[in-house]
C-alpha cells in the first residue's frame, strides 16, 4: 500500500470519529424540550386529621387547576377532600 492510501484512510478514520463524538455530546449537551403534561381536571383541597374523629388538622394538600401543589404537615388516612372543577 502506498503512503496516500493509508492517509487517506487515517484522515477518513479521524473524520469518522470526530463526526461519532460531536453526535455524542450533542446528544448530551442540547436541552431537550419540556415535556407535555395535561393539566388536573379539577382543583382539590385535602385536609388530613390525626384520626376517625376528625376534629385534629395535621396537614393539607391542595391541587391547584394550573398543575401546581402546596403541601404542609402529614398526610394520614383521615381526610377530607372538598373538589371543584377546573
Amino acid at each position: 500500500m502506498s503512503t496516500p492510501f493509508l492517509a487517506q484512510r487515517l484522515n477518513r478514520r479521524v473524520r469518522l470519529l470526530a463526526g461519532v463524538s460531536l453526535l455524542l455530546v450533542a446528544c448530551f449537551v442540547l436541552p431537550l424540550p419540556p415535556r407535555a403534561e395535561a393539566l388536573p381536571a379539577q382543583s382539590c383541597d385535602c385536609i388530613y386529621y390525626s384520626d376517625a374523629t376528625f376534629t385534629v388538622e395535621v396537614g393539607e394538600t391542595f391541587v391547584f387547576c394550573n398543575g401546581h401543589i402546596e403541601r404542609w404537615g402529614t398526610r394520614t388516612q383521615f381526610a377530607s377532600c372538598d373538589c371543584e372543577d377546573c
